[in-house]
């Protein structure tokens, strides 16, 4: 079987993906990724083959260029529980414009992604939830297409704008609209923080596998800390938007409790530390998955990689959620016990003694920790990417290990 995978190049979407292309790999099966060209060298650093295709764009750049521009019309319905002023207050950004970026996209890569998977043979594609030209594709060349979720399913909550947004291309290709949301959707995320659809489409279970990205497993993750040891890392939204860097805030809202803080950063001068007191570490990309199983608490934004990864560690989580799809994971973090939520948070308005109380509960009541235990049990129930192979050689009409339909 030849699976083709199309994911943005976002490395926090792409390494979701990472364990199923394995999974296949193993079982024998030919993967390729299609992403934007200067994303191969991502790509490729997971082991898998890189299919460069349409211009090279910056997505991350496109959005925050679009969202820094005033905002039209009134954001999609909020998920149950999350009140309208919640939902907008992300700066507009689970409204229209980030889907027009996703469209604009398929657009100028399906042309690519097609000529390709038509020579290549592909009997499958593999997509993250906002590569429409992925599922755009394969309708076009009659395989099945597999959207992979990251997470809760909030593109689930656009798909009445997806006929019009994908207008053009589901014309240009000859393709029902309707079936932009793939033929089966590939369920990774746990019950308890998923969102309740009732929906008819094909939904199949499926277990978190913990990625996030290449890195080295530095001794000191093994040791034992003497203090207990709290992870602080804040992605990179903030610095996008051009906000004020919030982690030295956020360190000296935790230095009065007695513990080890291991602040990750892409690099050390985006931490904002001008010198780290002795009780903190300052890292530099380090994968959450080699760093999580030593920590007590993890303080972030909220992003879906973050709060799986702890999860499958069965660590307690501080969420301050930035944008709205963080605030659905944060959300459902606190109602599920494995967390405790607070407002967003930036330079102004950030509240450190309400930061230090919610961290100093996280870390002494061993509540949380059980809940965490409890829903990570759901999480490993699932099949694992392997258990799935058999199951996506059904889908595409496989009968051999590698063989063609």
């Amino acid at each position: 079987m030849r699976a083709l995978f199309v994911t943005a190049n976002f490395a926090s979407h792409y390494y979701q993906l990472v364990p199923l292309a394995w999974a296949l790999l193993a079982a024998g099966h030919e993967v390729r990724v299609a992403s934007q060209p200067s994303f191969a060298d991502v790509i490729t650093g997971a082991g898998v083959p890189a299919v460069p295709v349409g211009p090279d764009v910056d997505l991350v750049k496109s959005l925050m260029d679009k969202l820094s521009r005033p905002q039209q019309g009134p954001p999609p319905l909020a998920p149950a529980g999350v009140t309208g002023q919640e939902w907008a207050a992300g700066g507009g950004s689970w409204r229209l414009t980030p889907f027009e970026v996703f469209a604009e996209w398929a657009e100028q890569t399906a042309d690519d992604v097609i000529g390709f998977a038509r020579r290549w043979s592909a009997d499958l594609v593999v997509h993250d939830p906002i590569s429409y030209v992925g599922p755009a594709a394969a309708a076009h060349l009659g395989i099945p297409a597999v959207r992979h979720l990251l997470g809760p399913d909030n593109t689930y909550l656009v798909r009445e704008l997806l006929p019009d947004l994908l207008g053009s291309l589901t014309a240009a290709l000859g393709v029902d609209p309707g079936r932009m949301l793939g033929t089966v959707t590939l369920d990774n995320c746990p019950a308890a923080l998923q969102l309740d659809h009732q929906d008819d489409l094909e939904r199949w279970r499926a277990r978190y596998v913990p990625y996030n990205g290449p890195g080295s497993a530095a001794p000191w993750l093994l040791d034992r800390p003497e203090r207990k040891r709290i992870c602080l890392t804040w992605g990179f939204t903030p610095s996008m938007r051009g906000e004020a860097p919030v982690v030295p805030q956020l360190v000296e809202a935790l230095s009065g409790i007695d513990a080890e803080t291991v602040v990750v950063v892409a690099s050390a001068g985006q931490a904002g530390l001008a010198a780290a007191p002795d009780h903190v570490r300052v890292v530099e990309s380090v994968p959450m998955h080699l760093l999580l199983p030593s920590c007590d608490l993890v303080v972030h934004h909220g992003g879906i990689g973050t709060a799986l990864t702890a999860l499958h560690s069965a660590v307690p989580q501080l969420v301050m959620p930035q944008k709205p799809d963080e605030l659905i994971v944060s959300r459902n973090v606190e109602s599920s016990g494995i967390g405790k939520l607070l407002p967003r948070a930036t330079g102004a308005d950030l509240h450190g003694e309400q930061i230090a109380t919610a961290a100093a509960e996280l870390l002494e009541d061993t509540g949380y920790r059980r809940a965490n235990q409890r829903v990570r049990d759901e999480m490993l129930s699932r099949p694992s990417p392997a258990a799935l192979v058999a199951d996506l050689e059904r889908l595409a009409g496989t009968t051999a290990l590698s063989g063609r339909r």
